[in-house]
């Protein structure tokens, strides 16, 4: 018989590849969007952008050495992060105001995904491939609901986005607490649903708030 320490070992073999095969499929994909033209006009651009994005930080994600320069990591960093400068924000769809402009009633829903993939960032210097690997399904997703002739509904768009959160959210959510223990906060804010499974963590206040004006009351 395997010993138990093989079997937990073979098990993580097989679930490793199983989420390198859906990385690679998502990333290449990803790369495919850099050039066709098959989204509905009017959210061409925002696709585009975010697989042009998407597409630089698997780049760091799959870095294996640490040899850049300083120089090099500052002008990565800017790269990354120059289109929230307030010289560019105007422009950004990371600005509620600018995505409304450009999308109409969907610039709310579409504000929310670009937030959510700007995290991939931290997943690619960090190589949490799992972390990436969803948010880039996530955004494909998205984008196939946007291939066809006809324009999905906003609700629809919404519901893509509440399916991942109630899919990924708790996963994430205690990974994040821990994170912010080992960094030694004292204090981690989460939404409210989530109060009773993460249960009470030594060393950490987790607080519950239904709102973000109700976590804003906290800082």
């Amino acid at each position: 018989m395997l010993s138990t320490n093989k079997v937990i070992t073979e098990r993580k073999n097989v679930l490793d590849e199983l989420l390198m095969e859906r990385y690679d499929l998502a990333k290449n994909r990803i790369c495919e969007i850099c050039t066709e033209k098959s989204a509905q006009p009017d959210f061409e651009d925002f696709f585009k952008r975010m697989a042009e994005f998407l597409k630089k930080t698997a780049v760091i994600l799959e870095r294996q050495t640490t040899d850049q320069t300083e120089e090099e990591l500052m002008q990565e960093n800017r790269d990354l992060y120059e289109e929230l400068f307030p010289e560019n924000y105007g422009s950004c769809y990371g600005n509620p105001s600018y995505a409304a402009e450009k999308l109409g009633a969907y610039g709310k829903v579409f504000c929310l995904l670009y937030a959510e993939l700007r995290g991939v960032i931290a997943y690619a210097y960090e190589k949490k491939w799992w972390d990436y690997t969803v948010a880039a399904e996530l955004f494909l997703e998205v984008y196939a609901a946007f291939e066809d002739s006809e324009l999905p509904s906003v609700k629809s768009v919404e519901d893509i986005l509440k399916s991942y959160v109630n899919d990924y959210c708790q996963d994430m959510i205690e990974q994040r607490v821990a994170e912010a223990k080992k960094l030694g906060f004292k204090t981690c804010i989460v939404p409210s649903v989530t109060l009773k499974s993460i249960g009470k963590v030594d060393g950490i206040e987790v607080i519950g708030v239904s709102s973000v004006n109700q976590a804003m009351n906290y800082i």
